[in-house]
């Protein structure tokens, strides 16, 4: 059962970026690596086939793992990804600091997609430099409500989001696709609620 204690996140792409993973470790079990996610490969198999522009637009962070490493002390958290001029894919992410009222910070980083033929729905994302990239790995998504992406990497661990296309949404919503989650073999001990409420401003 998700843990309905609420916390807030800065961005799940963000959080991918700053664990600084670029090394992909096959079937190994490595540091801070639990359930499904410790075979690399067959995350990695598991993604769906994307369609990067059906993907594009706004999302709401609605469940995360707390043990991203930039996950805290955020709230009214949004992501927003567009088509760059290079092809790539622009990231903005965006949330409140330290409660619903808070100062809105905003990341702005990109992503791409380095095996669209064979793996579109494997994702690696930066901030700060290309050479420091993170997964991002679309396990599910119906595009128009949800989308649940996972992260397996050395550093970064384990880590679990659930996205969907409107702010508000009951938690036995967001249950289903954490149950979902765990049916599939991933370790969602540490998945905690996002807030959103009628007092967030999106911008």
């Amino acid at each position: 059962m998700l843990n309905m204690k609420v916390l807030g996140v800065t961005g799940l792409l963000l959080s991918v970026a700053m664990v600084m993973v670029a090394i992909y470790c096959g079937v190994n079990a490595v540091p801070g690596l639990k359930g499904a996610c410790i075979n690399q490969t067959a995350v990695k198999d598991m993604t769906v086939p994307l369609d990067a522009k059906r993907y594009l637009g706004g999302w709401f962070d609605q469940a995360r793992s707390t043990s991203a490493f930039f996950n805290r002390n955020c709230y009214c958290t949004t992501a927003n990804y567009t088509v760059l001029s290079d092809g790539l894919i622009g990231v903005r992410n965006a949330c409140n600091k330290d409660g619903v009222n808070g100062t809105r910070q905003v990341v702005v980083g990109k992503a791409e997609q380095p095996d669209p033929v064979n793996h579109p729905g494997f994702l690696q994302v930066w901030f700060f430099s290309e050479y420091a990239k993170g997964p991002y790995e679309v396990l599910a998504t119906d595009y128009d409500t949800f989308s649940i992406v996972a992260s397996c990497s050395e550093l970064g661990g384990s880590l679990i989001w659930i996205l969907t296309r409107e702010p508000i949404v009951s938690d036995a919503f967001v249950q289903k696709y954490v149950n979902l989650v765990e049916s599939w073999g991933f370790d969602t001990s540490d998945l905690e609620r996002t807030l959103h409420t009628d007092k967030c401003v999106y911008n």
